[in-house]
Protein backbone atom coordinates (compact mmCIF):
# COMPACT_ATOMS: atom_id res chain seq x y z
CA UNK A 1 0.00 0.00 0.00
CA UNK A 2 1.08 3.74 -0.26
CA UNK A 3 1.76 4.12 3.06
CA UNK A 4 3.57 1.25 3.49
CA UNK A 5 5.88 2.73 0.58
CA UNK A 6 6.18 5.60 2.28
CA UNK A 7 7.44 4.06 5.12
CA UNK A 8 9.92 1.88 3.63
CA UNK A 9 10.95 5.26 1.88
CA UNK A 10 11.28 7.25 4.88
CA UNK A 11 12.96 4.48 6.12
CA UNK A 12 15.43 3.72 3.30
CA UNK A 13 16.33 7.54 2.96
CA UNK A 14 16.85 7.43 6.30
CA UNK A 15 19.59 5.08 6.34
CA UNK A 16 21.48 6.13 3.22
CA UNK A 17 21.64 10.12 4.95
CA UNK A 18 23.20 8.00 7.98
CA UNK A 19 25.29 6.79 6.02
CA UNK A 20 26.06 9.07 2.51
CA UNK A 21 25.97 12.70 2.46
CA UNK A 22 22.44 13.77 1.06
CA UNK A 23 21.38 17.04 -1.09
CA UNK A 24 18.29 18.40 -2.82
CA UNK A 25 17.37 19.00 -6.35
CA UNK A 26 16.73 21.94 -7.24
CA UNK A 27 13.76 20.94 -9.48
CA UNK A 28 10.78 18.54 -8.49
CA UNK A 29 11.32 15.42 -11.08
CA UNK A 30 8.22 13.27 -9.93
CA UNK A 31 5.29 14.29 -8.44
CA UNK A 32 2.94 11.56 -6.79
CA UNK A 33 -0.56 11.49 -4.55
CA UNK A 34 -0.72 8.52 -2.24
CA UNK A 35 -4.71 7.75 -1.82
CA UNK A 36 -6.79 5.31 -0.49
CA UNK A 37 -7.06 4.24 2.90
CA UNK A 38 -3.63 3.43 3.71
CA UNK A 39 -2.70 6.95 2.80
CA UNK A 40 -5.18 8.67 5.27
CA UNK A 41 -4.55 6.77 8.25
CA UNK A 42 -2.58 8.88 10.43
CA UNK A 43 -2.48 6.34 13.17
CA UNK A 44 -0.76 3.74 11.15
CA UNK A 45 1.37 6.72 9.27
CA UNK A 46 3.03 7.63 13.37
CA UNK A 47 3.21 4.22 14.40
CA UNK A 48 5.63 3.40 10.70
CA UNK A 49 7.21 6.72 11.41
CA UNK A 50 7.88 5.59 15.28
CA UNK A 51 9.29 2.28 14.25
CA UNK A 52 11.90 4.37 11.67
CA UNK A 53 12.67 7.08 14.77
CA UNK A 54 13.50 4.03 17.21
CA UNK A 55 16.00 2.58 14.77
CA UNK A 56 17.36 5.90 14.22
CA UNK A 57 17.53 6.02 18.22
CA UNK A 58 18.82 3.03 18.68
CA UNK A 59 21.72 3.67 16.50
CA UNK A 60 22.69 6.68 18.76
CA UNK A 61 22.58 4.57 22.05
CA UNK A 62 19.61 6.66 23.28
CA UNK A 63 17.45 4.69 25.51
CA UNK A 64 13.41 5.73 25.22
CA UNK A 65 9.72 5.03 25.88
CA UNK A 66 6.52 5.08 23.72
CA UNK A 67 5.93 8.52 25.14
CA UNK A 68 9.01 9.69 23.99
CA UNK A 69 8.23 8.73 20.51
CA UNK A 70 5.25 10.25 20.85
CA UNK A 71 7.42 13.30 22.07
CA UNK A 72 9.73 12.66 19.41
CA UNK A 73 7.64 12.58 16.79
CA UNK A 74 5.48 15.75 17.52
CA UNK A 75 8.48 17.88 16.89
CA UNK A 76 8.31 17.75 12.89
CA UNK A 77 4.35 17.89 13.27
CA UNK A 78 3.52 20.90 15.39
CA UNK A 79 2.08 22.79 13.33
CA UNK A 80 0.25 20.28 11.49
CA UNK A 81 -0.87 18.61 14.83
CA UNK A 82 -1.95 22.47 15.93
CA UNK A 83 0.38 21.47 18.81
CA UNK A 84 1.31 23.99 21.47
CA UNK A 85 3.77 23.13 23.86
CA UNK A 86 3.74 23.70 27.57
CA UNK A 87 6.21 23.93 30.04
CA UNK A 88 6.83 20.44 30.59
CA UNK A 89 7.15 19.94 26.68
CA UNK A 90 9.71 22.45 26.50
CA UNK A 91 11.22 20.96 29.58
CA UNK A 92 11.21 17.41 28.06
CA UNK A 93 12.20 18.91 24.56
CA UNK A 94 15.12 20.75 25.69
CA UNK A 95 16.84 17.84 27.64
CA UNK A 96 15.89 15.53 24.18
CA UNK A 97 17.24 17.67 22.21
CA UNK A 98 20.55 18.10 23.92
CA UNK A 99 20.81 14.21 24.46
CA UNK A 100 20.34 13.50 20.94
CA UNK A 101 23.53 16.05 20.01
CA UNK A 102 25.56 14.17 23.00
CA UNK A 103 24.75 11.09 21.42
CA UNK A 104 25.84 12.02 18.37
CA UNK A 105 28.78 13.51 19.16
CA UNK A 106 30.02 9.81 20.92
CA UNK A 107 28.33 8.04 18.08
CA UNK A 108 29.22 10.10 15.02
CA UNK A 109 26.02 8.67 13.38
CA UNK A 110 25.22 11.67 11.42
CA UNK A 111 27.19 14.73 9.96
CA UNK A 112 27.89 17.75 12.13
CA UNK A 113 27.57 20.92 12.19
CA UNK A 114 24.14 19.79 10.62
CA UNK A 115 22.89 17.46 12.80
CA UNK A 116 23.37 20.28 15.51
CA UNK A 117 21.76 22.52 13.40
CA UNK A 118 18.42 20.29 12.78
CA UNK A 119 18.30 20.34 16.73
CA UNK A 120 18.43 23.84 16.96
CA UNK A 121 15.93 24.09 14.27
CA UNK A 122 13.65 21.79 16.43
CA UNK A 123 14.23 23.76 19.74
CA UNK A 124 13.30 27.57 18.22
CA UNK A 125 10.74 25.94 16.42
CA UNK A 126 9.06 24.00 20.18
CA UNK A 127 9.58 27.88 22.14
CA UNK A 128 7.89 29.57 19.04
CA UNK A 129 4.88 27.19 18.99
CA UNK A 130 5.13 27.20 23.22
CA UNK A 131 4.45 31.06 23.17
CA UNK A 132 0.86 30.81 22.22
CA UNK A 133 0.62 28.41 25.69
CA UNK A 134 2.94 29.54 27.98
CA UNK A 135 3.60 33.45 26.87
CA UNK A 136 6.13 34.90 24.44
CA UNK A 137 8.21 36.65 27.77
CA UNK A 138 8.56 32.63 29.19
CA UNK A 139 9.14 30.89 25.83
CA UNK A 140 12.24 33.41 24.78
CA UNK A 141 13.32 32.95 28.43
CA UNK A 142 13.62 29.35 27.77
CA UNK A 143 15.16 29.73 24.44
CA UNK A 144 17.68 32.28 25.62
CA UNK A 145 18.84 29.78 28.67
CA UNK A 146 19.35 26.81 26.32
CA UNK A 147 22.82 26.08 24.55
CA UNK A 148 20.37 25.02 21.71
CA UNK A 149 20.17 28.43 20.48
CA UNK A 150 23.55 28.46 19.02
CA UNK A 151 22.01 26.38 16.35
CA UNK A 152 19.05 27.65 15.66
CA UNK A 153 20.33 30.55 13.40
CA UNK A 154 22.33 28.29 11.23
CA UNK A 155 19.41 25.89 10.86
CA UNK A 156 16.57 28.67 10.26
CA UNK A 157 19.22 30.10 7.25
CA UNK A 158 19.31 26.79 5.87
CA UNK A 159 15.53 25.95 5.89
CA UNK A 160 14.76 29.41 4.54
CA UNK A 161 17.50 29.34 1.89
CA UNK A 162 16.04 25.78 0.81
CA UNK A 163 12.63 27.16 1.11
CA UNK A 164 13.34 30.81 -1.37
CA UNK A 165 15.36 28.43 -4.26
CA UNK A 166 12.90 25.97 -4.52
CA UNK A 167 15.35 22.62 -3.21
CA UNK A 168 13.20 21.13 -0.38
Amino acid sequence: TGSVEGSANFDLWSRIAAQHKLSNLPEILLTRRRTGAAAADPEQRRAERGAVYGLQLTELGIAFTDDDLQRHFLLRRMRKERFAPDHAYLAWAEAWLRALQAANARTHAYPEPVFSEVLGTYWVKVCWHGSRRIGRPAAWRAFRASPLRRWAWPGLKRQIFRRWTGSF
